[in-house]
């Protein structure tokens, strides 16, 4: 199994993977991380946008930290 842990504000987000009976490669694995990074960048380009929509908070960046453990 691979675990994607991403902490936002202080708060965790968990993406599992299982690996299917057939045993993925490790080349379709890593492009579904990959694909899961780009979508959480695309989060955090989205709040960077509204924040800066005239709201009153700040347009500080979001804090993205990954970890992947095998």
């Amino acid at each position: 199994m691979v675990v994607l842990t991403v902490k936002v504000d202080g708060k965790s987000l968990v993406f599992q993977w299982q690996l299917q009976v057939r045993q993925e490669s490790p080349r379709h694995l890593q492009a579904r991380v990959l694909y899961t990074l780009l979508f959480i960048s695309s989060l955090q380009d989205t709040w960077n946008i509204h924040s800066r929509s005239g709201r009153n908070d700040p347009a500080l960046p979001l804090p993205v930290l990954g970890k992947v453990e095998p």
